[in-house]
């Protein structure tokens, strides 16, 4: 048998069946050639998008190894499926077999998958068939996944938008509105952060006002709304003093609200560090007033000290050991 040949055939015939929804054809091709089943199902499932679940389901009864690993990623069906939150392809998919604590060569597992794309309801099911250390593993994942529910749609980007460009009758006519304040948007932030960021002072009080979260940080790395506004303020000074007065202004009402002085990213940087190693005195005098460690290190041993020393910022040095600042 020439599979080169069968392999195209096949997918011809089974997308165009697929395409008419119809399920008899289907089911009646899986005694064609059994073998390229899981394959053809992969291409389909992925390329196509199918949201029809009876589409889904009928190709799923016609897999031939529901174990095999069918993409570059390492990742067998049951994996995809449970990414996707297609509950009965899942359910559909165990009671063939499938091996609910496959480990890919990146360590990601179907219940990992349901935790990443918070798919609360596989979860649910996968959870009790999973071993205990992989659930307890897609457990934490699950917890840091709750910020998902807060994904952007368009309304919320549209106000995410306006907070970065300093608009701030957009932003007020979406907060009058009911927009979710905390929403995270594309690039993994929230209006607060990137309106401190750019040293927005009248939108990040408002943001303030209406109750935004000081302490949403970046998804990648945690970095927060704070720290990521001393890590900016040299840039913007760069181009005109009163924005970097602003930009001051920006970082003593983020204080004032409550922001926590020593929040770190997951790489352990923070705010007095990235305030002394970019030269900025007044941000540091103002993080030091409002209690912040001038002692922490970062995962690679630095400190505000370190990294003051190493530039040559003397004022910032002089500053920091009289805070009790220690080599």
């Amino acid at each position: 048998m020439n599979h080169s040949i069968l392999s195209k055939d096949y997918l011809s015939i089974l997308t165009k069946a697929v395409r008419e929804r119809d399920i008899n054809l289907i089911q009646s091709l899986a005694r064609v050639d059994s073998v390229l089943n899981i394959k053809v199902l992969q291409h389909i499932s992925k390329n196509m998008q199918i949201e029809n679940k009876d589409i889904l389901l009928a190709l799923t009864n016609i897999a031939y190894d529901v174990n095999e690993v069918i993409s570059d990623e390492d990742d067998t069906i049951l994996m995809q499926a449970a990414s996707s939150g297609i509950l009965p392809v899942v359910k559909a998919l165990v009671g063939l077999g499938a091996n609910v604590n496959f480990l890919s060569k990146e360590r990601s597992f179907a219940l990992f998958n349901a935790a990443y794309e918070f798919h609360q309801d596989v979860f649910d099911y996968l959870a009790p068939l999973t071993k205990l250390e992989l659930k307890q593993e897609a457990q934490e994942i699950l917890e840091k996944s709750v910020i998902k529910k807060n994904k952007y749609n368009e309304f919320e980007e549209e106000f995410i938008t306006a907070a970065a460009m300093g608009d701030l009758n957009t932003v007020e006519n979406c907060i009058s509105v009911g927009v979710n304040i905390n929403a995270v948007g594309e690039d993994e932030v929230t209006g607060l952060y990137l309106a401190a960021s750019w040293g927005h002072l009248l939108v990040v009080t408002k943001l303030i006002e209406a109750g935004a979260n000081l302490e949403i940080g970046r998804e990648s790395d945690g970095e927060t709304p704070l720290i990521a506004t001393v890590g900016n303020a040299p840039i913007l000074s760069n181009q005109n003093s009163a924005k970097c007065l602003e930009q001051l202004n920006v970082i003593q009402v983020l204080i004032q609200a409550g922001a926590n002085v020593n929040a770190t990213t997951t790489e352990g940087w923070n705010a007095i560090e990235a305030a002394a190693n970019t030269g900025n005195i007044e941000a540091v005098t103002l993080l030091i007033k409002a209690g912040a460690d001038v002692n922490v290190k970062d995962n690679w041993g630095d400190t505000a000290l370190s990294r003051a020393l190493e530039a040559g910022y003397t004022d910032i040095v002089q500053i920091l050991i009289e805070s009790g600042a220690i080599e």
